[in-house]
């Protein structure tokens, strides 16, 4: 890969000890046409802001593979992400509309095919049984947060990671609460919920440490 990306590299007339130069100014450039923050940018690509500072102040640059996948996000080739510019192409805004829209559009259809489930349970016995219980689309809560969350986990900040996770702790807490405090007491499961919240809040800052 380094020989074809060198041979590449003559063959536009690039030189090499520009290259590193122009690729952190090429960042810096992308990055700042399209709004981003460094630290927004290291989350789409699991590094840290740290290392994206790096990379644009040119004290280390990513391997070939993120620097092709940095071309691809934002809509450029290689050769123009090597070679000295002052203006970055129109690219993204439209593009980044349509994947947020696209996006939120799963989401809503992921919490829609789970709560398809109860309410199919609550009209089937409402027509057959004529009984009802609101109780089952209290469960459908914390089962579509849980799953919304790690969707959230991997296409946005992940302070909106640590919100679902927390809706779903504390409404499966509810749903346990309400289906079963008529037989047994449920109250001390409130109780039990602040130790929870504590280890998801931690393992949300260790996960952003790691990066």
């Amino acid at each position: 890969m380094q020989k074809y990306l060198h041979a590449r590299f003559l063959c536009y007339n690039v030189n090499m000890e520009d290259v590193k130069k122009n690729i952190s100014e090429n960042l810096i450039l992308l990055r700042k046409s399209n709004k981003l923050t460094q630290q927004e940018l290291a989350k789409k690509f699991n590094y840290s802001d740290k290392a994206v500072s790096r990379w644009e102040l040119g004290d280390s640059l990513p391997d070939i593979n993120v620097l092709i996948k940095l071309c691809e996000y934002y809509n450029v080739s290689f050769e123009w992400l090597i070679k000295k510019h002052t203006d970055a192409p129109t690219m993204r805004a439209h593009r980044s509309n349509k994947t947020l829209a696209i996006k939120l559009y799963i989401v809503f259809l992921l919490a829609a095919c789970i709560f398809s489930i109860p309410t199919f349970y609550y009209t089937y016995n409402l027509v057959f049984f004529d009984k009802s219980s609101l109780i089952v689309f209290v469960w459908a809560i914390p089962i579509s947060t849980f799953f919304i969350s790690f969707l959230c986990l991997r296409w946005w900040h992940r302070l909106v990671a640590l919100a679902m996770f927390s809706i779903t702790l504390w409404s499966l807490i509810l749903a346990f609460v309400l289906q079963f405090d008529a037989k047994i007491t449920t109250w001390p499961l409130f109780i039990l919920g602040i130790p929870l919240q504590i280890i998801i809040i931690l393992l949300s800052i260790i996960k952003k440490e790691r990066l």
